[in-house]
């Protein structure tokens, strides 16, 4: 991939497409977001109508917990491409992760209204619901996602939060055992592990899965800094260290 990118910008060293394209691979996969920002910042300088950099670079900034400027990031994005799905997503995950619940939730209500098959914002609203303490709604959205995306662990994984926060740790443990048994025959996201694990107060395993993600180079393991399903690891010396292992910023 990272041959793929040297050889394009060879070619062309003001191509805006792998400039955004070797920011993002560094944020993701290297955890080396000073030279990812540079990388997504001359993308923009290069063409500065590029949506995919705005967006690709407000992305970048909501991990590192710059929120402000990851919302006008966001904001240029729609203003240059009002209907590009992708860009209203991240802003309603950017308003979820600045704890704006009710902003994010009409956000992607008005996504489902559009498209009721959005995995990203069924999962979302979901993560909202729970917050809110609408258990049974959460497990709702959850089942449908697992009917609407049979090929997905995101709603299994949802329904074994929504178990961990209704009291029932052992209806939570069966979905994450099932959860194993998809992992066998397909990639499931260690970071849905550790979202699991902390819901059941399980530190240790949480930061366990945690790590594994970003060794892996899951690059969910980047929402882990904003997360407020993880809030509970936020602050402790582990979690601290294993930010500044990564590149992340720690909160």
């Amino acid at each position: 991939m990272r041959a793929a990118i040297d050889q394009a910008l060879a070619l062309d060293p003001q191509l805006a497409e792998a400039h955004a394209t070797l920011g993002s691979f560094l944020l993701y996969y290297q955890h080396d977001w000073p030279n990812g920002e540079r990388s997504l910042l001359r993308a923009i300088h290069f063409v500065p109508s590029y949506v995919c950099a705005h967006r690709a670079y407000g992305f970048g900034l909501m991990f590192m917990r710059r929120v402000d400027e990851a919302d006008r990031s966001f904001s240029r994005a729609r203003a240059l491409d009002p209907l590009d799905v992708q860009t209203r997503v991240f802003q309603g995950l950017l308003r979820f992760y600045q704890r704006h619940f009710d902003d994010a939730h009409k956000m992607f209500e008005g996504m489902l209204v559009a498209n009721y098959n959005n995995v990203v914002a069924l999962a979302l609203l979901a993560a909202i619901c729970l917050q809110f303490g609408d258990v049974s709604r959460t497990a709702r959205l959850c089942r449908e996602t697992m009917l609407r995306h049979t090929s997905l662990s995101i709603g299994l994984f949802g329904l074994a939060v929504t178990r961990a926060h209704a009291g029932r740790p052992q209806e939570t443990i069966a979905a994450q055992s099932a959860l194993l048994s998809v992992s066998e025959r397909s990639f499931v996201s260690p970071y849905l592990f550790a979202m699991a694990d902390c819901a059941l107060g399980d530190d240790e395993a949480a930061l366990v899965c945690l790590e594994k993600a970003a060794v892996t180079g899951d690059y969910n393991f980047l929402c882990s800094a904003a997360n407020p399903t993880v809030n509970r690891l936020h602050g402790t010396a582990a979690w601290q260290a294993l930010m500044q292992r990564f590149g992340t910023a720690d909160t």
